[in-house]
């Protein structure tokens, strides 16, 4: 399947409609040895890191997003409701995929609109696109829990015409919580 990229680098994969067995497996690296490149090993037992079926349907898209930690993974499958968009505008979604407690959501804010862009998503949640006026102003993003800014995404995406997934990623103590984006159109 395809990865977060930049566009049109990545693409989506293509299987059938219905259901389909996703299988995610830990990635075991092979340090390089002399002339022998580092590698990425098979996998063995204990490798796998999600085994779900996913029902999917003809002439649609969608984005899968790993939750939880080792002990309580979860795969959030949504689907991209894309579509095509003037020259003056783009699109933006978040998709919240770190736990601050229990029973927080957070928002996202945009420097240069000055306002909330989404608010109250809780962890695993992944909104729907909302349209923005294309603007050569660089934006920031930040993410809050009530007052407290998380982490911020500088220069944000912004192409005209493009739809953009923001999404949340890490846990604190294992890989240091932060935001990000990928191209989804």
């Amino acid at each position: 399947l395809a990865a977060p990229g930049v566009w049109p680098g990545s693409t989506y994969a293509q299987v059938k409609p219905g259901v389909s067995s996703i299988l995610l497996l830990q990635d075991r690296k092979v340090a390089a040895v002399g002339t022998t490149p580092a590698s990425i090993a098979a996998p063995v037992q204990g490798d796998t890191a999600i085994l779900r079926s996913v029902t999917v349907d003809a002439k649609k898209y969608y984005s899968m997003f790993l939750a939880g930690d080792s002990l309580a993974r979860d795969l959030v499958v949504v689907e991209d409701k894309l579509e095509n968009l003037d020259t003056l505008t783009y699109a933006l979604r978040f998709a919240n995929m770190v736990v601050i407690s229990p029973a927080q959501s957070v928002r996202l804010f945009s420097r240069r609109e000055g306002k909330d862009i989404f608010t109250n998503i809780a962890y695993k949640q992944v909104t729907d696109f909302v349209k923005l006026k294309y603007d050569l102003t660089t934006d920031t993003l930040d993410v809050f829990a009530g007052t407290t800014r998380l982490y911020s995404l500088n220069a944000s995406p912004k192409g005209r015409g493009r739809m953009y997934t923001v999404y949340s990623q890490g846990k604190t103590g294992v890989r240091t919580p932060a935001v990000n984006f990928y191209t989804n159109r």
